[in-house]
């Protein structure tokens, strides 16, 4: 079937006819209608706000026109992805609170009056809070002025630093970022003496020693500054050295004592207005563990008559392991021991050389123990092995020893920083062992290393 041909004429009679034809009636209703509804926003066509032939090209080539609607909600989604790519960015990352960590800058207290590494008595530890770059040895005050500020200790996450300050009414315990910053008071009103800091491992609580009366007590303070608490035991012992166990912190460990603070504390570095160190004479010590609410304490060892027991004490990283010291009663050396979380002993370090065996430190990584192996009133070896013993010690001697001599580790577990207070020396030794390393700075011992992410 073929179509129909239209000459010229019909098409002229066609629009003629056309163009007489009366409007329709109901084009009035219609203009009314549209006349009453609203026209799209701008914003809605994509024409508006990209170039005109960009869109006709993107038609052109799909041949089917996308819905504005959908490139509105990919528009949306596009911009808040590259949000939050900008805002992680921009974020610090933070190590994990436990295991191995990269090194960052050792905060430390130092007396203001610079000649104080050359005088040859004890100094406190207690002035400025400076930091130092140990690949570097450039230092910086953090927290400077008239104040006299100490015992810096950094939080697991490695961004804040919490510190003591001396007031006229006893001391005020503050937090301030390592980058710097104004202090922030975490507790309201000074208190008679303070020791023992140390940091939940969520960053958002500190453990802290008070003394109050004849009493040391546990206290707990959130690192806002918005409250601060005596956690209140039901018990009449004094307190000392509040560790968080590992990894979630539900727990504290802490030494108990029978006897009054007083008594107490100078084994745990509670020292007198002068700054001297006191002989212990405290007698029915014990370790203890308590929920981090203050609920079910209960004490894991049995009470000691030796004054100098778990002077010191902590944690390996899982929590599976205490490490501490206690006297041998037969001669009342002291020896470095691996408790059970239940207190029962997984193994004593017996000296090699010395004496004793003191200051059991864990890695990082949970593997190894630094300890001293001690001549009485001699030089220290330091050792490092296994912490199940399983392997040969390496041996890192030390220019002098005493108890004025502290170390730690490095939070990559690679170095050892040790300091000492009568000879005014700092030394890095690597903990595979060699001479060591004096450092260009000096600090009197109050010292903290900040972990920093890989």
């Amino acid at each position: 079937m073929s179509a129909r041909l239209y000459s010229e004429d019909d098409l002229t009679q066609w629009l003629e006819t056309t163009g007489r034809t009366p409007r329709p009636d109901y084009v009035e209703t219609l203009l009314a209608r549209t006349a009453r509804s609203r026209q799209r926003p701008a914003w809605r066509s994509i024409e508006r706000w990209l170039p005109v032939d960009i869109t006709a090209r993107a038609q052109a080539f799909s041949g089917r026109r996308v819905p504005v609607r959908m490139l509105a909600v990919v528009a949306l989604v596009v911009l808040a992805i590259a949000a939050a790519t900008l805002y992680v960015g921009s974020q610090r990352r933070l190590p994990a609170p436990f295991g191995p960590a990269q090194n960052g800058v050792i905060v430390y207290a130092a007396p203001t009056d610079p000649s104080w590494v050359d005088k040859t008595d004890y100094q406190r530890p207690q002035g400025d809070i400076l930091t130092v770059n140990p690949a570097t040895g450039d230092t910086s005050v953090l927290v400077g002025g008239p104040t006299v500020d100490g015992s810096p200790v950094i939080s697991l996450d490695g961004t804040r630093v919490a510190f003591l300050r001396e007031m006229p009414a006893g001391q005020q315990l503050f937090a301030v970022d390592v980058a710097g910053g104004d202090p922030l008071p975490l507790i309201g009103e000074p208190l008679e003496g303070i020791i023992d800091v140390a940091w939940s491992p969520d960053g958002r609580s500190v453990a802290f020693i008070a003394v109050e009366g004849d009493r040391s007590n546990l206290w707990v303070a959130r690192s806002d500054g918005i409250e601060a608490h005596r956690v209140d035991l039901g018990s009449e012992l004094s307190f000392a050295l509040p560790q968080w166990r590992p990894p979630d912190g539900n727990e504290l460990l802490l030494v108990g004592s029978t006897s009054t603070a007083e008594d107490f504390l100078p084994e745990f570095g509670y020292r007198d207005l002068h700054g001297f160190f006191e002989d212990p004479t405290a007698t029915g010590s014990a370790l203890y563990l308590v929920r981090s609410d203050g609920s079910n304490l209960r004490r894991i060892t049995a009470p000691s008559g030796d004054a100098n027991d778990y002077g010191v004490v902590s944690w390996t990283p899982d929590g599976s392991r205490i490490l501490t010291q206690s006297a041998i009663p037969t001669t009342g050396y002291i020896v470095a021991r691996a408790l059970r979380p239940d207190g029962t002993e997984v193994r004593a370090i017996a000296p090699k050389t010395g004496d004793e065996t003191v200051s059991p430190l864990v890695s990082p990584d949970g593997t190894q123990v630094a300890y001293v192996d001690a001549v009485a009133d001699g030089p220290w070896t330091i050792r490092i092995e296994p912490i199940d013993g399983s392997a040969k010690a390496t041996e890192i001697d030390v220019p002098w020893g005493g108890q004025a001599a502290t170390f730690r580790w490095s939070p990559d577990g690679e170095q050892l920083i040790v300091s000492h207070q009568y000879y005014k020396e700092t030394w890095l030794f690597d903990a595979s062992g060699g001479p060591g390393t004096r450092a260009t700075w000096t600090d009197p011992g109050s010292n903290a290393w900040q972990r920093v992410a890989p």
